[in-house]
């Protein structure tokens, strides 16, 4: 493991609680823990829907039902809200 920077802050700082006991801070580098450097996480491309055409509104609407439909959406919602209760 890596150390990149390490100490401490004093007694009842700004930057910790009012205690009396000291915050200690680490920065470890990534790769040192586990190998490699984490990837970051790539955005998905956004369809392009034009919206000036409504059969093509209409199907992507639909698209969108039938996926929420196969993962059972409004079942998870409603067993969420349920929760709350």
């Amino acid at each position: 493991m890596e150390v990149l920077r390490c100490g401490y802050l004093p007694f009842a700082s700004y930057d910790s609680f009012s205690s009396d006991h000291r915050m200690l801070w680490v920065e470890i580098d990534n790769a040192s823990i586990v190998g490699q450097y984490p990837q970051y996480p790539s955005m998905p491309s956004a369809d392009k829907v034009r919206s000036n055409d409504p059969r093509l509104r209409d199907r992507y609407n639909q698209r969108i039902i039938e996926a929420f439909e196969d993962e059972e959406v409004q079942l998870q919602v409603e067993a969420l809200a349920s929760l709350m209760d």
